[in-house]
């Protein structure tokens, strides 16, 4: 069976918390999660909402991605997408010190090795040895 998924995981620091009221009443709370030189819009509803108020430092995210289109108050269209949180924590320790996926022995043996380095490419040259001029008008590729 074929099936699409939309699952992320962020971690990083938590940033501009913010509680939206809605018109259902339903309780939202917006917040940015600086990851990777980009801050991350995310919302979270109901008991995660209130969770998500007193978050603070770094913070690990799950949820999925949702597009987003809307129009300022200026009359000007915009698009973009948020993660819509379905679980809100802090950082696991692991992750904290690179330890992430650790790689587990298996029962009885030895770790399994890790990959080989990658090789270095040879440097590209035009016929006089000179690496080539890259620039908006000329692409050797």
């Amino acid at each position: 069976m074929n099936y699409d998924i939309n699952e992320i995981r962020i971690t990083g620091t938590v940033t501009l918390k913010s509680l939206i009221p809605t018109t259902t009443g339903r309780k939202m709370t917006m917040f940015f999660v600086h990851c990777w030189k980009q801050n991350i819009q995310v919302i979270a509803f109901d008991t995660l909402a209130e969770k998500a108020v007193h978050l603070s430092g770094r913070v690990e995210v799950k949820g999925y991605a949702q597009a987003k289109n809307y129009t300022d108050k200026h009359g000007m269209k915009h698009e973009g997408w948020q993660i819509v949180a379905k679980e809100i924590g802090p950082e696991t320790a692991a992750r904290q010190t690179g330890q992430a996926n650790p790689v587990a022995p298996e029962p009885g043996g030895d770790p399994p090795a890790l990959p080989a380095p990658l090789k270095a490419l040879p440097l590209v040259t035009d016929h006089q040895g000179r690496p080539p001029i890259l620039n908006d008008r000329y692409s050797p590729f």
